[in-house]
């Protein structure tokens, strides 16, 4: 199963864009390892390898600054690589995104209407968050604002 993640389109995707932002430096050195990448269709164990041949020959040639720039201050360990680049993550975010395909329009707004219902029978004990979801829901029903459901009405223009 892992593997079929690994193998997978977007995970082949984010491989490659992760090997073109190296590849300005590192042509010369991984210049088969990238071609295997930006081609994409070998099988996704020797993928695999070949972006951990383009990541060793970036850390040859980068300095401690580029490398900090490039992961955001922070130090790159296995730990912090397999967080994100192990099989089981990428398994991870293919169930989301599959998830995400069920979703149809107006479930988010319908999920938000229920959250919200919920803070307004359970009040939090700070005063300023309630009158914040008793004012969010006087908009919703049109009672003040600009909301095109309806509910208060416009003042009488006056008469000539």
């Amino acid at each position: 199963m892992a593997w079929k993640v690994v193998g997978s389109k977007s995970f082949r995707r984010a491989m490659r864009e992760f090997a073109e932002t190296l590849s300005e430096r590192i042509e010369d050195m991984a210049a088969a390892e990238l071609a295997t990448l930006r081609v994409g269709t070998a099988p996704a164990a020797e993928c695999v390898t070949a972006l951990r041949h383009v990541w060793a020959a970036f850390n040859q040639r980068a300095n401690r600054k580029e490398l900090k720039n490039l992961t955001g201050g922070q130090a790159l360990t296995k730990e912090s690589i397999s967080k994100y680049w192990s099989p089981e993550r990428q398994q991870q975010l293919e169930e989301r995104r599959q998830q995400a395909t069920l979703l149809k329009p107006g479930d988010h707004a319908k999920v938000a209407a229920a959250v919200h219902m919920e803070k307004l029978l359970n009040p939090s004990t700070d005063e300023r968050s309630t009158l914040g979801y008793i004012r969010t829901a006087y908009e919703r029903d049109g009672l003040i604002g600009n909301s095109p459901r309806g509910g208060a009405s416009p003042p009488d223009k006056p008469s000539d």
